[in-house]
């Protein structure tokens, strides 16, 4: 009962501080943030709404549409009401206009707001805001870039130093895979990596504690809500959890079956519990302060974005966005590295991995879960979901490194060097 207690109590306290920091946000003077945003908004139009990142692929797609929205949103926040601009977050649109053209547009025709965003706490946008006070979106862009790639190197120096160069490796190649630099110019797109990456490095340094890690599921679950426009979530979960059996595995901690499909379970469930009622803690917030049913608006988008239908004349069903997502990436390099992987399973097989083979595949199979439910959201924005399979192309590739005796190759390895000198040894002496 006292944990159950506790839990409830740090995500009341989340949800506090997410409006407090929310509101300060807002009060913090608009005249130099404006500035810095509208020295921005022509550059993007120019760029349009959807900008290819170096290759003019769908896989390379940038995000502009939302990023404008955001920019849009931070130059309309109102000082004199930062509540009210906190929960229903306004923003200035025209229907004939792409969202790029819009905030050149709120920069050279400024009106009172005419549109709302009250459904989402836009974490991600209230804390960019005093970014804006020092640089504009290009300089905003960099800060983001160094800041993921700092992440990400850190924890590749970390994790090898937990585990070794090799899983280090394929857990980082399916971040590689799914195109994560892309992402790190985006503040859309940037926030799940940062979480992802700064929920990894702390399982790193915490792994054998095992309430601190608990804890530290539930609390990222909750930051992804009040971070995430429903762009991939499910990386906050995956990307740490592989981390996690990742360690566990190489360190050799005794998990039984049982006991790992437990801790795959509660980790997620702590995780899930914790995204869905800090969004819906939102809508009740909004609903209970305006005059606006933020309730109703968000259970029928929620029921729509899971519903496999859309507004476009093309029907699809529910396996369409699996394949969707599936067909972005690229299967024949992954492939290849899974021919190579398989081949070390043949010649160096390791029986005892079979249970972190499991639990690996479990792990790998949650985006095509979350593809099957989210059916609408993740067929119709495809382009940027894919990039929840990252951590399914980790754990594919750490599944079959699981079931590699690397002490095998050790072995062999050693034998080869010592049959090398030998024949080295027989040549010198015939000269």
């Amino acid at each position: 009962m006292k944990i159950f207690l506790r839990f409830i109590l740090v995500l009341l306290s989340l949800i506090g501080i997410y409006v407090i920091v929310s509101v300060l946000s807002c009060m913090i003077p608009s005249h130099k943030i404006q500035q810095n945003i509208e020295r921005s908004a022509k550059r993007m139009r120019s760029q349009g709404d959807y900008p290819f990142a170096v290759i003019p692929k769908k896989t390379y797609q940038m995000d502009n549409f939302t990023d404008a929205l955001i920019l849009n949103q931070i130059h309309c926040i109102d000082n004199v009401h930062p509540f009210e601009s906190f929960v229903l977050l306004r923003h200035q649109i025209r229907g004939d206009m792409t969202k790029t053209q819009s905030l050149v547009d709120r920069k050279e025709n400024p009106q009172k707001p005419n549109s709302i965003y009250p459904r989402y706490w836009h974490g991600n946008t209230f804390l960019s805001r005093p970014l804006f006070l020092i640089a504009d979106f290009e300089k905003v862009r960099w800060m983001l870039y160094a800041f993921t790639s700092s992440l990400l190197l850190f924890l590749a120096i970390v994790l090898s130093g937990k585990t070794n160069v090799v899983k280090t490796l394929a857990m980082m190649g399916g971040l590689l895979f799914a195109n994560m630099y892309v992402t790190q110019f985006s503040i859309q797109f940037a926030p799940v990596w940062i979480l992802s990456l700064l929920a990894s490095i702390l399982v790193c340094y915490h792994y054998q504690n095992k309430q601190y890690i608990l804890m530290l599921f539930f609390v990222i679950g909750s930051l992804t809500a009040y971070m995430d426009l429903l762009t991939t979530p499910l990386l906050t979960l995956g990307i740490p959890l592989t981390v996690l059996f990742l360690i566990y595995e190489h360190k050799k901690l005794e998990i039984s079956f049982i006991k790992g499909l437990k801790q795959i379970t509660l980790h997620s469930l702590l995780w899930g519990v914790a995204y869905g009622f800090t969004w819906m803690s939102k809508w009740i917030i909004a609903t209970l302060t305006t005059n606006k049913d933020v309730i109703g608006d968000a259970i029928k988008t929620v029921m729509f974005r899971i519903t496999p239908e859309a507004d476009i004349p093309k029907t699809f069903n529910r396996w369409d966005a699996i394949v969707g997502n599936a067909d972005m990436l690229y299967w024949v390099y992954i492939n290849i590295i899974i021919c190579l992987l398989l081949i070390f399973v043949i010649f160096f097989f390791r029986k005892e991995g079979w249970k972190n083979f499991v639990f690996f595949i479990i792990i790998a199979v949650m985006p095509y879960v979350w593809f099957f439910i989210v059916a609408n959201h993740s067929y119709l924005h495809y382009w940027y979901t894919y990039r929840t399979q990252a951590f399914s192309i980790s754990c594919i590739f750490l599944a079959l490194l699981s079931m590699v005796s690397f002490a095998k190759v050790k072995s062999r390895l050693k034998a080869l060097s010592c049959f090398l000198c030998v024949s080295n040894s027989k040549e010198n002496k015939n000269l």
